[in-house]
């Protein structure tokens, strides 16, 4: 089961900077995506 996501602007000011910065270790640790990678249709 994948985890609820929130509306950001629903997060606290603290949350907020907590997932940011969950994306930029995302990012540093070299796991990204090409927008050609990602497919949107079914």
């Amino acid at each position: 089961m994948q985890p609820r996501v929130a509306a950001f602007g629903s997060l606290t000011k603290e949350e907020q900077a907590a997932e940011l910065e969950k994306g930029m270790g995302d990012i540093r640790a070299g796991r990204t995506y090409s927008a050609q990678s990602i497919s949107l249709a079914p």
